[in-house]
């Protein structure tokens, strides 16, 4: 764990592994679209399933 010694001053370690942190790669971008993207298609199938369930229950007795 680093400590800041002084408002904004990080230690030397600290500024050695920041910009490593920080960096996001082409790969790191790639999977977070697809996860994104999977996420949403989850979030259509239950509403698309949802609506189905309503249709069902409602009109189709």
């Amino acid at each position: 764990m680093f400590y800041l010694r002084k408002p904004l001053e990080l230690s030397p370690k600290a500024w050695e592994l920041t910009p490593k942190l920080m960096e996001i790669t082409p790969k790191a971008m790639e999977i977070e679209y697809i996860r994104i993207k999977r996420l949403n298609l989850e979030k259509e199938k239950t509403y698309a399933i949802g609506c189905d369930m309503i249709d069902i229950h409602l009109f189709r007795r």
